[in-house]
């Protein structure tokens, strides 16, 4: 295995983690503060297509259909995969 695939499948993995995580904290959010206005039902589906968003790595370079996968499928995952990782920094990295 190459490095850079090497590379690609640890950050599917990590994104796999982090749509797990945003998973989590979006339904006790959900559930904790029910949502009764329009804000909060766009920052809720705002978390909701980043968590699909997040899997969309891990299936890509985990779970491959074919033993070669298209070029654009590749590029396009690797892509997300890099978007995941920065909007969740970005998310924790505390405002100053």
């Amino acid at each position: 295995m190459s490095d850079s695939k090497l590379f690609l499948l640890i950050g599917a993995f990590i994104c796999g983690l982090i749509g797990i995580y945003i998973a989590v904290m979006t339904a006790i959010g959900v559930v904790t503060q029910p949502i009764r206005s329009s804000h909060d039902l766009f920052i809720a589906g705002y978390f909701v297509v980043y968590t699909l968003l997040a899997f969309v790595p891990f299936y890509v370079f985990v779970y491959p259909r074919f033993k070669t996968s298209r070029k654009s499928v590749f590029v396009g995952a690797t892509v997300i995969e890099i978007l995941v990782l920065a909007f969740f920094i970005a998310l924790c990295i505390p405002r100053i």
